[in-house]
């Protein structure tokens, strides 16, 4: 009996060495594990930079729309000023002549 358990042992593996192996010869279709892995967290870092540099492109324009809208209420502020001196110039004139 115990002759006969340990031939179908050794049956038993060789039957999972020979599918084994038929495992291992189809992985070389795939990329190897690491390779896999490595490419995935490449891509992943590769997202995050374009997230980074849109995000940091968003803050750009707001920012350069911010600065132009204050450089235009400088520039309105400074034009109102210029007229009402002039304006206050010509009254000025009237009273003398």
């Amino acid at each position: 009996m115990f002759d006969l358990e340990r031939r179908e042992y050794r049956r038993q593996i060789s039957c999972l060495h020979e599918w084994t192996l038929v495992l291992i010869s189809e992985r070389g279709l795939w990329a190897p594990p690491g390779k896999e892995a490595e490419a995935s967290k490449a891509d992943e870092a590769r997202k995050a930079d374009e997230a980074l540099r849109e995000l940091q492109r968003v803050e750009d324009a707001a920012r350069k729309a911010e600065m132009e809208t204050q450089k235009k209420a400088e520039r309105d502020a400074r034009y109102a000023a210029r007229k009402e001196r002039k304006l206050q110039r010509k009254s000025e004139l009237k009273r003398y002549y």
